[in-house]
């Protein structure tokens, strides 16, 4: 039976009951064990069903997929006519090729073997590219990194299989990946940073890839080295480089698939880019849930790509922190070909779990406890680079506690126009304040100030200013996010405001995860799961006196947006009466699920949270 999960914020992920919840080590059983079922299914199967997860669509496949071109699809996107259909189909076919591959490789099952090789040459009678001879599309790159591996080792092949995969390989590369390649990266001897985004690095690793299987050296090759070592430095410096741990393990899958076995010399000069996406795989984990990332950006949790990525790390370098990781991933949310190769990680593992530290990323900053399920998550966005994948939401604060996401983001954009759209980039999609209607239209958040406290707290800082474009000249715009750790926890929200003149509205957003009760207090909202319950409250910073008045938040402010698949939205205004201008937000967590309004005290120059 299949699974469709509706899309929303990552939360259908995080209380569906297949995928199993809490922090534990699995083994190589537990591996076997997954594999086999899903090997028995694939071997069963008649058709393939693909699930459109953005857009709610199921459609179905006859297998062997015989024809690509033509295909019947309902209309799509005006400016996207080919997504998301060929995409996730390719990303459904391979998982099923490379489940079929893992029977016949590493579990010696010829069946599967015939049906993977006859599924393989099949591709050979696909006639055209859908979207035109000379062009290349994600699943181009696909195909290509498919056909790569699984030539790889040509060991046990039916003759005329192999002949009409060669074959298929060959055509591929002549009419789509090639032309694509030579228009795209070869023109001169640069790097247009335009095209430093997933879909062209994909097409030009997957074109190295095929090329060296099939023993067509490619001049291409030289460009690849240089696009990854331009990815490692503009990663590593200012410039911040990412897409989010999504999109980055998107591309750095197929990279890590060319890579092989990590002899590679270019492995080890790119050992300290990879360290990096590693420790944004780690901090960036839902507690009890590190299957999932803070959703950020465009953070699908249907992408698990990142996991392979990890996965294969571990083979290439010994990093206790990514060894610790992957053991801990769920089989259920692992992919065939991550699976398969964790079969070579036997004995105990001795890796310690990592320390919960104040950890700074290409896009976010992370706090958090640690990653059992009773540990806090906090993460803020600060995305600096202008890739579309990130969004316009600097300082947006995400809070993950329990196995899911209290204070959450929609986590994806919806490429069709509409409300949906709007709720997912829009005016409310994050929490970062809006002044005078005017949202965040730059990706300019500095960090100005990190802490890692051993007195209770861990705390970020980050300038917003320059993530607006038409505020009023001279108007500052400062977040800071503290986590209180001794004693309650808690998160802690100051926003501050200066301004040549008073008067600037000042509105927020929160995105509350879905499923969630809520109940309003004296002023308070309380959200809770049956069991814990967080309490929310905004407040208003007395300069002269350093003492804070509750701002109320009231049933009427809490909605749904009309773009939301569930998820409800706090709406709160106020007007700045000085020049300057400082408020706050309190998330106090109760993890006994109580009715007591939560103490708030000053205590060195913040408020002081206990229930």
């Amino acid at each position: 039976m299949n699974n469709y999960i509706r899309y929303d914020s990552s939360a259908a992920y995080e209380l569906a009951s297949p995928y199993p919840i809490g922090l534990r080590e699995w083994n190589t059983t537990d591996y076997v064990a997954e594999l086999r079922s899903r090997i028995a299914a694939e071997k069963q199967k008649k058709e393939l069903l693909v699930y459109y997860y953005r857009i709610g669509h199921v459609q179905a496949y006859p297998l062997p997929i015989r024809r690509l071109d033509p295909l019947q699809y309902p209309k799509g996107i005006p400016e996207l006519p080919a997504y998301p259909w060929y995409i996730w189909l390719f990303w459904q076919l391979k998982e099923r090729w490379d489940t079929l591959h893992t029977a016949w490789r590493i579990f010696h099952d010829a069946d599967a073997g015939l049906i993977l090789q006859d599924e393989l040459a099949s591709t050979a009678e696909w006639t055209s590219s859908h979207v035109g001879a000379g062009f290349a599309g994600l699943s181009s790159g696909h195909l290509a990194t498919a056909l790569a591996i699984y030539l790889s080792n040509q060991e046990g092949w039916d003759a005329d299989k192999l002949t009409r995969a060669k074959q298929a390989a060959s055509t591929l590369l002549d009419r789509d990946i090639e032309p694509y390649i030579g228009d795209v990266w070869m023109k001169d001897d640069g790097i247009h940073e335009s095209n430093m985004h997933n879909i062209p690095i994909i097409i030009l690793i997957s074109g190295v890839f095929l090329s060296e299987i099939l023993g067509r050296p490619s001049a291409s090759a030289a460009k690849l080295e240089n696009v990854l070592e331009l990815w490692q430095t503009k990663r590593l410096d200012g410039d911040c480089y990412s897409e989010g741990t999504a999109y980055d393990g998107f591309w750095l899958d197929p990279l890590t698939d060319w890579l092989r076995n990590g002899e590679n010399p270019l492995v080890r000069r790119l050992m300290p880019g990879f360290r990096s996406f590693v420790a944004s795989c780690l901090h960036l984990a839902l507690p009890g849930r590190i299957d999932i990332h803070a959703p950020l950006g465009d953070e699908e949790p249907e992408m698990n790509f990142w996991m392979d990525v990890v996965v294969k790390l571990t083979h290439f370098f010994p990093w206790e922190e990514a060894e610790w990781l992957v053991r801990r991933f769920p089989p259920t949310r692992m992919t065939a070909a991550a699976l398969s190769r964790m079969f070579n990680k036997t004995g105990e593992n001795k890796a310690e779990e990592p320390k919960a530290s104040v950890v700074e990323h290409p896009f976010a900053v992370s706090m958090r406890s640690g990653w059992s399920s009773e540990h806090c998550l906090v993460a803020v966005s600060a995305s600096r680079y202008n890739m579309a994948h990130l969004h316009h939401d600097g300082g947006h604060v995400v809070i993950g506690h329990r196995n899911r996401f209290w204070i959450t983001d929609p986590g994806y954009q919806q490429y069709r126009r509409g409300a949906e759209r709007d709720y997912s980039i829009g005016k409310e999609a994050h929490n970062a304040p809006v002044l005078n209607g005017v949202v965040q239209t730059v990706r300019a958040a500095v960090v100005t100030g990190k802490e890692d406290s051993p007195g209770g707290y861990k705390s970020v800082e980050l300038d917003l200013s320059n993530c607006y474009e038409s505020l009023p000249p001279h108007t500052f715009v400062n977040r800071s996010v503290y986590m209180q750790t001794s004693g309650q926890t808690a998160v802690l929200v100051r926003d501050s405001v200066r301004a040549e003149s008073a008067g600037i509205s000042l509105e927020h957003f929160w995105q509350i995860g879905t499923f969630l009760a809520y109940s309003f207090v004296d002023g308070w909202l309380r959200l809770s799961d049956g069991s814990v319950a967080i309490w929310i409250a905004a407040l208003v910073e007395d300069g002269q006196t350093q003492e804070y008045r509750l701002s109320q938040i009231a049933p009427t402010q809490l909605d749904r947006h009309e773009g939301s698949r569930g998820g409800l939205t706090v709406r709160h205004s106020q007007v700045c009466a000085d020049k300057r201008h400082t408020c706050w937000w309190a998330f106090v967590i109760d993890d006994r699920g109580g009715w007591r309004i939560p103490d708030i005290r000053s205590q060195d120059g913040r408020p002081y949270c206990q229930v």
